[in-house]
């Protein structure tokens, strides 16, 4: 293994499975490099897979009849994407596309499953993984349900910014037409909500990013503490809620 996946391992719930271990994990792996905006795995596909993130963000997304989209996690670095699939039966919703350029280690899923049979420390870690996103997809379908579409707009400005961070500004690098996929609304309405938070001053619109000019003032507008935290956003390894998350 190289430096890069051994510190995305790092970061992840596998974090305390001895090496032997995590290098059987990692044989056989497929590596790939994902230009921004690919999408390496169609909703509602019944293929199994499991991506390590070793690099950049990826967001996972359903897809309606109508072709309308709607973005229900970021996974960053550590994060093992897909991991559902190789336990159940039914094909997985979701679809992958890349946000930023990014790398993922596709593991195979054979190995994966003999290790979580035969580990128990690889077991555990995965039962952790699993547990996280079930927590976290009840609070995506609450956020869903019960939030603004206004406040999951600046919710998704904010996540993507956070993670995105490479100085002290803060901008999402998205267009309004893939802002509206990434919310589940069409072009029009997010060009209006954003003209509010311009005249609201709490962000400023370019070409090719959004940058949030007031960010303790936009965590406030969404009516929750987020403690920095984006809310569809997996945890690393060893943390819990409250606690300070990592980034990408």
């Amino acid at each position: 293994m190289d430096a890069e996946v051994t510190a995305s391992l790092t970061r992840s719930h596998l974090a305390g499975v001895p090496f032997a271990a995590l290098e059987r994990l990692t044989s056989g792996s497929t590596d790939l490099q994902l230009a921004p905006g690919t999408v390496f795995a169609p909703a509602a596909h019944a293929a199994e897979y499991c991506y390590l993130l070793v690099r950049g963000l990826i967001r996972s997304f359903l897809l309606s009849p109508e072709g309308r989209q709607v973005t229900v996690r970021y996974s960053q670095p550590g994060s093992l994407i897909g991991l559902a699939t190789l336990f159940s039966s039914g094909p997985i919703p979701a679809g992958l596309q890349a946000v930023t350029g990014s790398r993922v280690l596709l593991l195979d899923p054979k190995t994966v499953r003999s290790l979580a049979r035969t580990d128990a420390r690889v077991g555990h870690a995965m039962l952790v993984e699993l547990s996280d996103r079930v927590i976290m997809y009840m609070n995506t379908v609450g956020e869903v349900v019960f939030s603004s579409l206004h406040d999951r707009v600046l919710a998704h400005l904010l996540d993507i910014a956070e993670l995105g961070r490479q100085n002290s500004e803060l901008s999402a690098r998205i267009s309004q037409q893939d802002l509206a996929d990434q919310v589940g609304t069409v072009r029009e309405v997010v060009v209006r909500i954003l003209r509010e938070f311009r005249a609201a001053g709490l962000v400023r619109t370019e070409r090719d990013r959004i940058v949030v000019l007031d960010v303790s003032r936009c965590r406030r507008e969404l009516g929750r503490v987020r403690q920095g935290s984006p809310l569809r956003t997996a945890r690393p390894s060893g943390e819990r809620s409250g606690s300070r998350p990592r980034l990408a």
